[in-house]
């Protein structure tokens, strides 16, 4: 099947390959919920470990949080989970400099 578009990021086509849908489809998230995401994120952080981005959309304090590995041109879907208390998760990364907001 190889990488299918999924979306734009900051003027960037965002790809979800084999790997990537696997990863999604194991945390129980649609594609149809990373687009959502996608869409408009609540916020964006880098991931000071990783140096890939994270794109945060909220409702209520539950959320999605996405990983995505920016390669110059375009964007590749790493993996999206939902978090019941993605609110907390960011406070707390981002406390402790794990999570660097954009």
């Amino acid at each position: 099947m190889g990488r299918r578009l999924v979306g734009f990021w900051r003027g960037k086509h965002v790809y979800i390959g084999e790997r990537g849908l696997h990863k999604v489809a194991g945390h129980g998230v649609r594609v149809d919920d990373v687009k959502w995401v996608l869409e408009r994120p609540d916020a964006e952080y880098v991931n000071t470990r990783t140096g890939r981005w994270i794109l945060v959309r909220l409702r209520d304090g539950d959320g999605y949080i996405l990983v995505l590995d920016d390669r110059g041109r375009l964007a590749v879907v790493v993996t999206c989970w939902y978090a019941s208390k993605a609110r907390d998760l960011v406070e707390k990364r981002s406390r402790r400099g794990r999570w660097k907001k954009d």
